[in-house]
């Protein structure tokens, strides 16, 4: 998408584009920075009508793979003015927690002085599989699975037994044979 195409709507305008990755975002435009090629939207927060609360999208005009504008009369009836909404401060504080949590994680293995390899392997498994990743004394527990230091695929073991573990398992030693044939 080029810039001059998204320069074309004004703020207050709405639009409808998708991202490379496949997101759809739907909203006001609230601002456009045309040096950083930066998109603000709003868009109201479907399960929180009454709290007239809404989200905030910062959108890199250069990751838009597709943008439509939105009718007039559609849009009119579609949300207050900015300054009337709220933020969705519940979305926020889970953001919060959730960087609390990570940070926790890297403070507690800079702690236990844990080896090198298990603080890269750690690394690369939050790259993929961010939710549910932490420490658990020196090994790493992800998805009902335990790497245990060595850090190798057979140190690779089921905290509990479950069919959904199980396949969670075999994708982990998946990952973990490809960090250390990356390694060598």
């Amino acid at each position: 998408m080029s810039v001059e195409i998204v320069s074309d709507f004004p703020c207050g305008s709405w639009v409808k584009l998708t991202t490379r990755l496949g997101q759809d975002i739907e909203g006001e435009v609230i601002s456009y920075d045309n040096g950083q090629g930066i998109l603000l939207l709003k868009h109201k927060v479907e399960e929180e009508i009454e709290t007239r609360a809404c989200n905030i999208h910062l959108v890199n005009v250069a990751h838009i793979s597709n943008v439509h504008s939105i009718d007039e009369a559609f849009k009119s009836a579609k949300m207050d003015s900015f300054m009337s909404c709220k933020l969705n401060t519940a979305k926020l504080e889970r953001r919060r927690i959730k960087h609390i949590e990570e940070k926790d994680n890297e403070a507690y293995a800079a702690r236990l002085d844990i080896d090198p390899i298990g603080l890269e392997l750690f690394s690369m498994i939050k790259k993929q599989l961010p939710d549910g990743l932490r420490w658990s004394g020196k090994d790493i527990e992800i998805q009902g699975v335990k790497i245990t230091p060595a850090y190798t695929e057979t140190n690779c073991v089921l905290t509990n037994e479950s069919t959904g573990n199980k396949m969670a398992l075999q994708h982990i030693k998946k990952l973990v044979r490809r960090f250390h044939e990356k390694r060598v």
